[in-house]
Protein backbone atom coordinates (compact mmCIF):
# COMPACT_ATOMS: atom_id res chain seq x y z
CA UNK A 1 0.00 0.00 0.00
CA UNK A 2 2.59 2.65 0.70
CA UNK A 3 4.84 2.03 -2.26
CA UNK A 4 1.38 2.03 -4.38
CA UNK A 5 0.63 5.46 -2.29
CA UNK A 6 3.93 6.94 -3.11
CA UNK A 7 4.18 5.94 -6.71
CA UNK A 8 0.73 7.85 -7.30
CA UNK A 9 2.38 10.72 -5.44
CA UNK A 10 5.52 10.86 -7.85
CA UNK A 11 3.85 10.20 -10.59
CA UNK A 12 1.38 13.60 -10.22
CA UNK A 13 4.53 15.22 -9.03
CA UNK A 14 6.44 13.69 -12.52
CA UNK A 15 3.29 14.86 -14.40
CA UNK A 16 3.38 18.39 -12.99
CA UNK A 17 7.12 18.84 -13.93
CA UNK A 18 6.55 17.56 -17.72
CA UNK A 19 3.57 20.12 -17.64
CA UNK A 20 5.75 22.69 -16.98
CA UNK A 21 8.02 21.37 -19.33
CA UNK A 22 5.89 21.58 -22.38
CA UNK A 23 4.67 25.15 -21.51
CA UNK A 24 8.17 26.49 -21.43
CA UNK A 25 9.23 25.18 -24.63
CA UNK A 26 5.42 26.12 -26.18
CA UNK A 27 4.03 22.66 -26.74
CA UNK A 28 1.09 24.13 -25.73
CA UNK A 29 -0.74 21.28 -27.50
CA UNK A 30 0.97 18.11 -25.82
CA UNK A 31 0.34 20.15 -22.41
CA UNK A 32 -3.46 20.03 -23.25
CA UNK A 33 -2.88 16.00 -23.83
CA UNK A 34 -1.42 15.47 -21.08
CA UNK A 35 -3.48 17.45 -18.66
CA UNK A 36 -6.65 15.06 -20.19
CA UNK A 37 -4.27 11.80 -19.98
CA UNK A 38 -1.06 10.60 -18.69
CA UNK A 39 0.38 9.27 -21.98
CA UNK A 40 1.16 11.91 -23.68
CA UNK A 41 3.29 13.19 -21.33
CA UNK A 42 5.50 9.46 -21.61
CA UNK A 43 5.42 9.91 -25.47
CA UNK A 44 6.54 13.57 -25.06
CA UNK A 45 9.12 12.73 -22.65
CA UNK A 46 10.62 9.79 -25.44
CA UNK A 47 10.25 12.25 -28.27
CA UNK A 48 12.06 15.17 -26.42
CA UNK A 49 14.62 13.50 -24.05
CA UNK A 50 16.76 16.30 -23.87
CA UNK A 51 14.39 18.58 -22.66
CA UNK A 52 12.48 16.18 -20.23
CA UNK A 53 14.53 13.38 -19.16
CA UNK A 54 14.21 14.10 -15.77
CA UNK A 55 10.59 14.47 -15.49
CA UNK A 56 10.14 11.31 -18.05
CA UNK A 57 12.42 9.14 -16.40
CA UNK A 58 10.31 9.96 -12.39
CA UNK A 59 7.83 8.94 -14.59
CA UNK A 60 9.18 5.62 -15.51
CA UNK A 61 9.98 4.98 -11.85
CA UNK A 62 6.49 6.10 -10.47
CA UNK A 63 4.65 3.72 -12.75
CA UNK A 64 6.98 0.77 -11.56
CA UNK A 65 6.54 1.76 -7.93
CA UNK A 66 2.24 1.99 -8.33
CA UNK A 67 3.16 -1.41 -10.35
CA UNK A 68 5.01 -3.70 -7.86
CA UNK A 69 2.74 -1.70 -4.81
CA UNK A 70 -0.19 -3.06 -6.84
CA UNK A 71 1.41 -6.19 -7.11
CA UNK A 72 2.26 -6.41 -3.65
CA UNK A 73 -1.43 -5.48 -2.62
CA UNK A 74 -2.97 -8.35 -4.24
Amino acid sequence: MLLFGVGVLLSITALIWMLVVQIQNKHYIWGVATLILWFPGLIYGALNFGIAKSPFFMLIFSQVLMAVGKFYMG
